[in-house]
């Protein structure tokens, strides 16, 4: 990150990429650094020299033009646009293929593929995400359990319809402008509870409490602030430690560093 320093860097992304990117940025010294969006950007309490704009529409030379019509130059531009998944690996007839959706086509439970395999086929990871370990972990259990037998899977006709309910939930609710933080937690909650459910996973996954006390919290403090912040195990009951050193004024980003906490 230190050859960004003293530039003018331009970050095309409006989520939690774009949001790190741009904090690291400062830390490391970037002169001004632009986000740059598609659809609604939630606006914190930033340093100056971190502002936003409306989508990228052409670039000539260093001069970079938004859609609404203002320009600014730049040395950098940094995509934080997200991804599509790819398994280029895996037959046609076993490949997921799917925008970065909270509830992609053709998997029951969000896991299981439906179109081949005799249902030995598992996708564990395979939606974007609010929640990410929790729910690695609670998908994982519940394909074991279908593999060993504990879990008994309904008639075929039952798992496409437990597919529509979701796929058409994620299109009346998660779909701009309607999508918001609380509306993709409330979302990606319920379904890792069934899941889990069915898994019989046995430790409360339900993180909406936790983020819902927290957040405001975290939007009061200012942009940088918020990687100081600490928050409660739903599962442990402990608060995390603090890391020994501000977020600020850490440059060394080593596993060893970041382990030696208070």
């Amino acid at each position: 990150m230190t050859h960004f320093k003293d530039q003018n860097v331009l970050i095309i992304g409006g989520n939690l990429s774009a949001d790190d990117t741009s904090l690291q940025l400062y830390k490391y010294g970037a002169k001004n650094i632009i986000i740059s969006y598609r659809h609604y950007k939630q606006e914190l309490i930033v340093p100056e020299n971190i502002t936003t704009k409306p989508i990228l529409t052409k670039v000539v030379g260093k001069t970079v033009h938004f859609k609404d019509g203002t320009t600014a130059d730049v040395e950098t531009i940094i995509l934080a646009t997200g991804y599509k998944h790819h398994y280029p690996f895996m037959d046609n007839d076993l490949k997921l293929k799917s925008a970065n959706l909270f509830y992609p086509d053709n998997l029951y439970k969000g896991i299981l593929w439906m179109k081949s395999a005799n249902n030995r086929l598992f996708y564990i990871g395979a939606q974007d995400l609010m929640y990410s370990f929790t729910m690695f972990d609670a998908q994982a259990l519940w394909a074991l359990r279908v593999i060993i037998g504990d879990v008994k899977l309904p008639s075929r006709e039952a798992m496409q319809a437990d597919i529509k309910h979701w796929r058409d939930r994620m299109e009346a609710e998660l779909t701009p402008p309607k999508c918001t933080f609380y509306s993709v937690l409330e979302f990606q909650t319920e379904y890792i509870l069934d899941v889990a459910d069915e898994a019989k996973y046995g430790y409360d996954l339900d993180g909406r409490g936790i983020m819902l006390k927290y957040l405001p919290h975290i939007l009061e403090k200012s942009y940088t602030g918020s990687k100081d912040f600490q928050a409660r195990s739903n599962v442990t009951g402990k608060i995390a430690p603090p890391h020994h050193t501000h977020f600020l004024q850490n440059f060394d980003l080593s596993l060893q560093s970041y382990l030696h906490s208070k």
